[in-house]
């Protein structure tokens, strides 16, 4: 096969689609992905080598997102006209698996199961109707969620206080609120923020070549400095200090950090037939409602301090926070390490990891982010799964990672000479690269070490889950909105909002969904 530039191969697969859709010659392969263009750029060259590499043609289709791909699995379902390896979710497969049409990998995976993240490797397997479990998907673009930060303001605020340590991150939630002690760490970066909003500020740094800012000029724009933050149209109101990207991971990963239960496939549904399985909602339930209730109130504390939000506190319609971010209007973010590209801009805006914060020691869950490649009934087995294989494990591994920024799925890929060399890389030109590397390292020098011991976690996949995560992503915002200062520590009212959503039809309508409401709830 002659290899192609990419924009004439982008071109091929269109036209091979419309030709197979025609009656022309069918592909050996097909393979539908979640990806835009800006990952689409990447996959589709890998695609042809795969294919160059095994003889064989492939049809690969980008759906452009994952309910895109999700959509289409469930109408080519009804059809009979679904690929032959698709990308997605647990939760995606839960209901593909439901509809039984895809293929177990147990004894075709045998010889590379060893291979994966072993993390990664739960949420892949399903339970069958006769109740015993079986692996049914591959990771492939793997990744979880980081604390990015803007670098340049963390040095201008330790150079204003040098004998505080501020380079250094609070690592805990506890650190995070002590807001009070106007020594601590978030008060003083608190105390800058703020003091650069309310002057309507321009803050001017010198950089190295790195990005960190070694010298600083507060509204005098010196010769070779860079504009770092502008605050002279600032509002106060719509600025927070922290946020998390996605307000549903938060709620899930901060429920599991205080102690408590999200969500469970149990047991007993094990035998249930597949689409008629319900999985239960724990968060709520006697066991856990004082637990989730009181993480609600410490981070309803330090929204009225304006030190934690949701995207919903930036104005607008704001669903995510990477554009307040890079306009200044938060300095720390929680975010996918997938999407880091969405928060960088140039190199005054300078875009930093580290681990994200944990309230104790021994519960440092961070949640398991990506999805997986599964196997369906449609198209040559054996065709199929050698181009799973290649895609998971390998130099294209190793090559997707790189490229993307995902975390290789595969040890061999991980350990590989290249991606070794793209770890410790020292070059700062491309500033795309930079952040992939940074929050690779994060990943491979805390989330991925045993002594540090962090858990990346997922909960158990069933058809109803993808509801329960959609609604339970109105709960923290409610609280801000609603509960006021006055009413900090009403236990009542954290839990009459987790109550209006648990009631949502969406949620207790669902026959997927089965809710274990605490007595105090009903």
């Amino acid at each position: 096969m002659t290899k192609l530039n990419k924009g004439v191969f982008a071109l091929a697969v269109v036209a091979a689609t419309s030709l197979t859709a025609c009656g022309g010659k069918k592909k050996d392969v097909s393979f539908w992905s979640s990806f835009g263009g800006a990952y689409t750029q990447y996959l589709d060259p890998i695609v042809e080598d795969i294919a160059k590499d095994l003889n064989m043609t492939i049809d690969h289709v980008s759906k452009k997102s994952y309910p895109g791909v999700l959509d289409a699995m469930v109408s080519a379902i009804a059809t009979g006209k679904y690929p032959s390896i698709a990308v997605g979710y647990p939760d995606h497969f839960a209901q593909y698996h439901g509809s039984k049409i895809l293929r177990p990998l147990d004894s075709l995976a045998a010889d590379i199961v060893d291979k994966f993240d072993q993390n990664y490797m739960p949420e892949n397997y399903l339970v069958d109707q006769d109740g015993t479990k079986h692996l049914y998907g591959l990771p492939f673009n793997k990744s979880t969620e980081l604390l990015g930060y803007n670098r340049v303001f963390v040095d201008y605020c330790a150079s204003l206080y040098p004998d505080k340590d501020l380079l250094n991150l609070p690592a805990t939630w506890a650190e995070w609120a002590d807001y009070e002690n106007p020594d601590s760490k978030v008060s003083l970066y608190k105390k800058t923020f703020d003091e650069l909003i309310n002057s309507k500020a321009k803050l001017y740094a010198l950089q190295a070549e790195d990005g960190h800012a070694t010298d600083f000029s507060l509204n005098v724009e010196k010769q070779g400095y860079t504009l770092a933050l502008d605050y002279t149209k600032a509002d106060i109101n719509t600025t927070r200090l922290f946020t998390w990207d996605s307000v549903d991971n938060a709620f899930i990963t901060l429920v599991r950090q205080w102690g408590a239960q999200y969500t469970k496939l149990p047991e007993d549904q094990y035998q249930v037939a597949l689409k008629k399985r319900a999985g239960t909602v724990l968060f709520a339930n006697n066991d856990n409602l004082e637990k989730t209730v009181d993480m609600l109130k410490f981070f309803n504390k330090l929204h009225k301090q304006r030190i934690f939000g949701t995207p919903a506190d930036f104005g607008g319609n704001t669903s995510y926070s990477s554009d307040p971010f890079k306009h200044g209007s938060v300095m720390f973010v929680v975010c996918s390490s997938g999407g880091m590209a969405h928060n960088t801009g140039t190199w005054h805006a300078r875009f930093t990891s580290a681990p994200i914060p944990y309230k104790d020691a021994d519960k440092k869950f961070v949640i398991s982010q990506g999805a997986n490649i599964c196997l369906t009934k449609n198209g040559d087995e054996a065709k199929a799964f050698a181009v799973m294989k290649a895609l998971t494990v390998g130099k294209y591994q190793t090559k997707w990672a790189m490229d993307t920024g995902y975390f290789p799925a595969s040890s061999d890929s991980e350990n590989s000479t290249e991606y070794q060399e793209f770890l410790n890389g020292t070059s700062y030109a491309d500033e795309l690269s930079v952040y992939k590397r940074e929050g690779a390292k994060t990943n491979h020098d805390y989330y991925s070490k045993e002594d540090q011991h962090w858990t990346r976690f997922v909960d158990d996949a069933f058809i109803g889950s993808a509801a329960v995560r959609e609604n339970v992503a109105f709960i923290l915002p409610n609280v801000f909105k609603e509960i006021g200062a006055d009413s900090l520590d009403d236990d009542a009212k954290y839990r009459k909002e987790i109550k209006d959503v648990l009631n949502l039809p969406a949620m207790s309508g669902n026959t997927n969904i089965n809710i274990d409401f605490a007595d105090v709830l009903k």
